[in-house]
């Protein structure tokens, strides 16, 4: 993969270089605490969920004539019984937010545990730095599906996956991507990732990045 990505983030750099960016290379974020982001994510989801149903979904489903679902367990049970629709639906994401408690005391620890140490990682690494922004390839080449859903996409090889929206999510922090070049006639993207409260383009006549 470095032999398709590494020429095509080269020529960004020397892009932004040309247009009077500073490019500081060869950083990293400490990224560890995000291996608490999928169970608060999962236990947020089952409370959140029912909310929004709850809160804007009302009347008749038209296919099962009964009410709209109301909570995550009415969601995987109308999947259950309705996987002609789409199907056969694959509910592991669902049904491991429905093993949860919601959002209670673990649920905020786990997101206590997550979101500050990213944010921290990297204001951490923006000030050491002075960066205006973090850049990153948003994404690796495109890669194939995959029809066996023992191996999922890639052929089970995730290690092959590259990507930087983790940062920016975890920490809810501001990015924006841009394309930046093309692999085999598909586009890839370069990723700015700002910091807390960044400046308007007002106080910042030229990028560090």
């Amino acid at each position: 993969m470095g032999s398709v990505v590494e020429p095509i983030l080269d020529r960004t750099i020397a892009a932004l270089k040309a247009e009077g960016a500073t490019v500081i290379d060869g950083t990293d974020i400490d990224l560890s605490a995000t291996v608490n982001e999928f169970p608060a994510l999962v236990c947020e989801f089952k409370t959140d969920i029912a909310t929004y149903l709850q809160t804007y979904v009302h009347g008749t489903n038209p296919v099962s004539g009964q009410p709209y679902a109301r909570t995550l367990a009415d969601l995987i049970a109308f999947d259950a019984s309705h996987q002609n629709l789409e199907g056969p639906w694959n509910d592991a994401v669902f049904e491991a937010a429905e093993g949860t408690n919601g959002r209670d005391a673990t649920c905020a620890d786990l997101r206590q545990a997550t979101t500050p140490p990213v944010q921290a990682a990297i204001d951490q690494l923006m000030a050491a730095n002075h960066l205006d922004a973090i850049i990153a390839l948003t994404n690796g080449p495109a890669w194939p599906t995959n029809d066996d859903p023992n191996a999922g996409d890639l052929n089970g090889h995730f290690e092959y996956f590259v990507g930087s929206s983790t940062a920016a999510a975890v920490s809810g922090y501001a990015d924006i991507t841009v394309p930046t070049g093309y692999d085999a006639g598909l586009p890839l993207g370069i990723t700015f990732i700002g910091g807390r409260w960044g400046r308007t383009e007002a106080d910042r006549p030229r990028l560090r990045l």
